[in-house]
C-alpha cells in the first residue's frame, strides 16, 4: 500500500482514532490499539474517552457508525461534550442516540469509529 504524508490546514494538526465494539450495557470494547486510550461507559448511552498524555489543543471530532445490518445504527448520532484537560487528565464524552433522540448504548453487532482532531501546538 502506498502512504503519503497528509496536509494539514491547522499546523502540527493530527488525527486520534479510537475505534470501538459493542457490547450492550458495558463498555465498549476498543479494537485497534490506540496509544493510551481507554473508554469508560458511566451510564446509558455514554462513553468517556481517556488520553494517557496530552492530546494537545483540541480541534474537532467526527464519527461513523456500523453494522452488518446497516438498519440497526440508521438514523443514529453522536454529540460530544466539552474536551477536559483538567489535573492532567485529558478526556471527553461521547452521548450516543439512536433514532428516536434517545440515548443508547451501542449493541453487541455493530461499531463506532471516532476520529479525534489535536494541534501539537497552541497555534490553532
Amino acid at each position: 500500500m502506498q502512504m503519503y504524508d497528509s496536509q494539514e490546514n491547522i499546523p502540527k494538526g493530527k488525527t486520534l482514532r479510537a475505534l470501538l465494539k459493542g457490547t450492550g450495557a458495558a463498555a465498549p470494547s476498543l479494537l485497534a490499539p490506540s496509544g493510551g486510550v481507554t473508554i469508560a461507559r458511566p451510564a446509558l448511552g455514554r462513553v468517556v474517552v481517556t488520553w494517557a498524555e496530552d492530546p494537545g489543543t483540541f480541534l474537532g471530532f467526527g464519527y461513523a457508525y456500523g453494522d452488518p445490518t446497516t438498519a440497526n445504527v440508521k438514523g443514529w448520532s453522536a454529540v460530544r461534550t466539552a474536551y477536559s484537560n483538567a489535573n492532567g487528565v485529558f478526556t471527553i464524552e461521547v452521548d450516543l442516540y439512536s433514532s428516536t433522540f434517545a440515548l443508547v448504548d451501542l449493541p453487541a453487532t455493530s461499531f463506532l469509529d471516532l476520529e479525534f482532531n489535536f494541534a501539537w501546538s497552541n497555534a490553532a
